[in-house]
């Protein structure tokens, strides 16, 4: 979970940093931004979210949001 905030120039080294070393090695990556409106670094992840089905994203208004978001991030997934 971050406040987004970041240097502009660092928000694409970040999301090519994410898309080349982590995500490669993850099963599943979730980013959670405690901040409203978006800031630069969200605007760059999601970039990533239509090549990356296991990439998800979420916003929350305030800090106790973020346990609801993290379940509903990592649930159980029902496979039929």
């Amino acid at each position: 979970a971050s406040d987004g905030d970041n240097w502009n120039d660092d928000s694409p080294k970040c999301r090519e940093l994410l898309e080349s070393a982590i995500l490669p090695l993850t099963r599943y990556f979730a980013y959670i931004q405690v901040a409203e409106p978006e800031q630069n670094l969200w605007t760059e992840y999601m970039q990533l979210i239509e090549s990356h089905p296991h990439f998800a994203m979420k916003k929350v208004q305030s800090a106790a949001e973020i346990y609801p978001v993290f379940r509903e991030l990592y649930e159980k997934q029902v496979h039929a």
